[in-house]
C-alpha cells in the first residue's frame, strides 16, 4: 500500500509542472537557454552560498526568470534590484573560493620554505660530501708519497750500510788483529818472557802466541830460537836469550804500530761512512713517522667523509619524506584555483552576459542608429569631396 507521502508528492506533482512549462516559455520569449539558466540555479546553490538563507536562496532563484533572464533594456527597478542580488551572491561566492585560493597559497608559501629549507641543506650537505672526498683524495696521495719516501729512504740506507761494511772491512780486520797482538803482548808473551805463567802453563802460553807469532815479521833465526827461549825460565836465560827476547818485543810492538796506523790512516773515512749511515738512518725514521702521520689523517679524513655521506643521506631522506607533503599541499591549491576559475569561467561569465544582454529590439535600433550614423557620415564625405571637386 502506497505511504501517505508519497501520495501527496503524486499530487503535488501537477502543481511543478504549469510552473516549468511558465519558466520555459519566459525563457524562450526572452531568448535565454535553459543551459544558462540552470547555471544560475546551481549557482544559487552552490555550498559556499551557505551564508545565504534558504528562504532567499529559493526566492532568488524564483525570481530568475522574471529578472536576470529579461533583458537589460526591459527590466523594471525591482527586476534590477533582484539582478544586483543575484550579484553580490555570486561575487560573495567568487570571494569565499578566492580566500580558499590565497589560505592554500599562504600553505604552499610555508612549504616552500621548508622545501628551499631542505633543498638547502641537501646542497650544504653535497658540498660537505665532495669537500670530504676531496680531502680523502689527498691524504692518499700524501700518504702514497710518504709511503714512496719511506721506501726510498730505506734503500739508501741499506746502501749507506753495505758501503759502510764494505769500506771499513779492512779497518775491522786492522783493528781485530791490533787488540789480538795488544792482548797476546801483555798477556801470554809477557808471561812467558817473565816467567810469571804457572807450572807447567808454558807450553799452553806458547801455543796460544804460535798463530800470533806467524804474523810477526822477523829473520828465520829468531823464529828458530824463539820456542827454545820463551819457555826457559828467566833464570836459566843467557844474554842470547835476552837479545831474543827484546826483538821479539820489537817485532809485537812494530806490528801494532803499523796496524794502528791503518786504523788511524782509515778513521776519517770510517767516521764519514758513520755518519751518512747515521744521517739515511734518521731520514728513514723521519720518513716513518711521517707515513704514520698520513696514515693517521688518512683515517681521519674517511671518518670524515663517512660522517658526511651520512649527512647527505640523511638530508636526502627529509627531501624525500616532504616531496609528498609539498605536492598534496600544491594539488590542493591547484584544485582551489581551478574551482575558482571554473566558477568564473561558467557562472560569473554567464551572469554577466545575461546582466549586460539587450533585447532584439534595442539591438535593432542601434544597428539602425549606427547605419543610419555610417550613411550619413558617408553622405557628407561625400559631399565635401563633392566640394572639393567643384
Amino acid at each position: 500500500m502506497p505511504s501517505r507521502n508519497t501520495k501527496r508528492a503524486a499530487v503535488a506533482a501537477p502543481a511543478d509542472e504549469p510552473a516549468a512549462k511558465k519558466v520555459t516559455a519566459t525563457l524562450k520569449k526572452n531568448g535565454v537557454t535553459q543551459g544558462a539558466y540552470k547555471q544560475m540555479v546551481e549557482a544559487l546553490s552552490h555550498p559556499l552560498a551557505d551564508f545565504l538563507p534558504e528562504e532567499c536562496q529559493k526566492m532568488l532563484t524564483a525570481a530568475l526568470p522574471q529578472s536576470l533572464c529579461v533583458p537589460s533594456d526591459l527590466r523594471q527597478e525591482f527586476q534590477n534590484r533582484a539582478v544586483v542580488m543575484i550579484g553580490e551572491v555570486l561575487n560573495a561566492i567568487a570571494a569565499k573560493l578566492e580566500e580558499a585560493v590565497e589560505a592554500e597559497t599562504a600553505k604552499i608559501a610555508d612549504a616552500e620554505t621548508v622545501k628551499a629549507e631542505l633543498d638547502e641543506k641537501l646542497k650544504a650537505a653535497d658540498a660537505v660530501l665532495q669537500d670530504a672526498q676531496s680531502a680523502v683524495a689527498g691524504r692518499e696521495s700524501d700518504l702514497k708519497d710518504a709511503s714512496e719516501a719511506v721506501v726510498t729512504a730505506k734503500s739508501d740506507l741499506a746502501d749507506r750500510e753495505e758501503e759502510q761494511k764494505t769500506g771499513d772491512a779492512a779497518l775491522v780486520v786492522a783493528q781485530a788483529s791490533k787488540d789480538e797482538l795488544e792482548n797476546a803482548a801483555t798477556g801470554d808473551f809477557q808471561a812467558l818472557k817473565n816467567g810469571t805463567s804457572k807450572e807447567g802453563a808454558a807450553a799452553s802460553h806458547f801455543q796460544n802466541l804460535e798463530p800470533l807469532l806467524a804474523k810477526l815479521a822477523m829473520d828465520e833465526s829468531l823464529k828458530t830460537a824463539m820456542r827454545s827461549v820463551l819457555l826457559k825460565q828467566p833464570e836459566h836465560r843467557g844474554p842470547f836469550d835476552s837479545t831474543v827476547l827484546d826483538e821479539l818485543d820489537k817485532c809485537f810492538q812494530g806490528k801494532i804500530a803499523e796496524l794502528a796506523a791503518i786504523v788511524d790512516a782509515g778513521k776519517p773515512d770510517s767516521e764519514a761512512r758513520a755518519a751518512a749511515v747515521a744521517s739515511a738512518r734518521s731520514t728513514m725514521e723521519a720518513a716513518e713517522r711521517k707515513q704514520k702521520e698520513c696514515s693517521n689523517t688518512l683515517l681521519e679524513a674517511k671518518e670524515a667523509q663517512k660522517e658526511a655521506a651520512a649527512g647527505v643521506k640523511a638530508a636526502k631522506s627529509a627531501v624525500a619524506d616532504n616531496k609528498p607533503i609539498f605536492k598534496a599541499a600544491t594539488e590542493v591549491r591547484d584544485q582551489k584555483q581551478e574551482e575558482l576559475q571554473a566558477f568564473k569561467d561558467s557562472s560569473l561569465n554567464v551572469f554577466q552576459s545575461l546582466q549586460e544582454r539587450l533585447s532584439a529590439k534595442k539591438l535593432k535600433e542601434i544597428a539602425a542608429a549606427e547605419a543610419a550614423a555610417k550613411a550619413e557620415a558617408e553622405a557628407a564625405a561625400k559631399a565635401e569631396a563633392d566640394a572639393k571637386a567643384a
